[in-house]
């Protein structure tokens, strides 16, 4: 059985569903380690087939933080490959993660797989709240994915718009475009409607909710007593900012974010989910909200066209076009018939495209292709992909 050492981002309890789940289904073909910063009394916790490896969060925010704190994790890292004789070593993103897992590979000689999450290539990923990217951050972060990329024995996309913004490289490499995880066994269908539009997700800039709050503004009046509830992270002094517009907005609700467990009442209350987003590598809340059965709206950018089946399960709007999205949400809230065949259509594609045997079978190709032991040179390119019948 082949052994893998997941290093993934900031885990502060490893045992809800969406995280434990996913590595209780890929046990049936693999040893998972997971390689994560978070609380250290998780460290060394066992569940079905998977180790937790928590590193302890880093003191403060300085660069020499940051740098101790990357090797720190190389190290433990570089341990557990050793101790476990680890074959494969897949990082969450290309930038720190996969710096630290290209280390490991170095260090030990195993396979590495890195992972493109998000747009970064263009920095949309690395925008700031005021839309701004600074020069450094955007040379930095295509210097560490160029580096981990070049060095990678595979990589795992969400879209064909990421393999074109680093098809220079990865036309070399086995490319292998799935979803992430979304543990869609846990989001079912209610029969509750309680009026409202939803978007959730931050930053709120990246997510379009300026864009959001003006079609909304465009179509209240048509629906009275239809709200608009937007959640997301987001600190101070930010959130007071977002709060002004809000606020003269009427119907508009600004809302804390729930934990995890929660999010299926909040999907099931709903109307309908909306993801205007200006950058969108997949739409996790997309997948959720189309596992409850409610119909969905996204922007036709990254991944969101492949999640929704170009418009088959969930309507498609131009971005950064509010008259586009108020048009759709008309239309949607109008008809009664639309939304139940759209929600219909939504479930239908996360029982299968979507679902999580899905993302098992996928992770199962990618990690199968790496334990070949083949004289012929591996093919290169896109590999595999789960919308090519699409």
């Amino acid at each position: 059985m082949i052994k893998v050492l997941f290093v993934m981002p900031i885990t502060y309890n490893a045992h809800l569903p969406h995280f434990r789940s996913r590595f209780e289904l890929l046990s049936v073909q693999m040893e998972s380690h997971v390689l994560f910063t978070g609380d250290p009394t998780m460290d060394g916790q066992r569940f079905k087939g998977t180790v937790l490896h928590a590193q302890p969060p880093q003191d403060g925010s300085s660069i020499f933080g940051k740098l101790l704190s990357t090797a720190r994790m190389i190290y433990k890292g570089w341990r557990i490959a050793r101790q476990e004789k680890i074959n494969a070593v897949l990082a969450y993103d290309p930038l720190k993660l996969g710096i630290v897992a290209t280390a490991i590979k170095l260090l030990t000689g195993c396979k590495s797989v890195i992972e493109i999450n998000g747009h970064v290539k263009n920095a949309a990923d690395a925008e700031s709240n005021d839309g701004n990217v600074k020069k450094s951050r955007r040379v930095l972060f295509n210097m560490a994915s160029t580096i981990t990329l070049c060095l990678a024995d595979a990589v795992k996309i969400l879209n064909k718009e990421q393999y074109d913004e680093w098809e220079h490289i990865l036309r070399r490499k086995p490319c292998f475009i799935f979803h992430d995880f979304v543990p869609t066994s846990l989001f079912s269908p209610g029969d509750r409607d309680e009026g409202y539009i939803l978007c959730v997700g931050y930053p709120f800039r990246r997510k379009g909710v300026d864009i959001l709050l003006e079609a909304y503004d465009a179509v209240r009046r048509e629906f009275p007593g239809m709200r608009l509830v937007v959640m997301g992270h987001c600190r101070e002094p930010e959130r007071s900012r977002w709060q002004a517009r809000f606020d003269a907005v009427p119907g508009a609700e600004l809302r804390k974010p729930v934990d995890y467990d929660q999010m299926l009442d909040v999907m099931r209350g709903c109307t309908v989910l909306t993801q205007p987003s200006r950058s969108e590598a997949m739409g996790r809340v997309l997948i959720e909200a189309m596992a409850c059965g409610k119909p969905v709206i996204g922007t036709s950018v990254g991944g969101i066209p492949d999640v929704l089946g170009h418009g088959e399960a969930g309507l498609l709007v131009r971005p950064e076009d509010p008259a586009d999205l108020a048009d759709k949400l008309r239309l949607i809230l109008s008809d009664q018939s639309l939304r139940d065949r759209l929600g219909e259509a939504a479930q239908a594609r996360c029982r299968t495209v979507l679902s999580e045997e899905s993302y098992v079978r996928s992770s199962q190709a990618l990690f199968q292709a790496l334990k070949r032991k083949s004289p012929a040179p591996a093919a290169t390119g896109i590999v595999y992909t789960i919308y090519s019948g699409e």
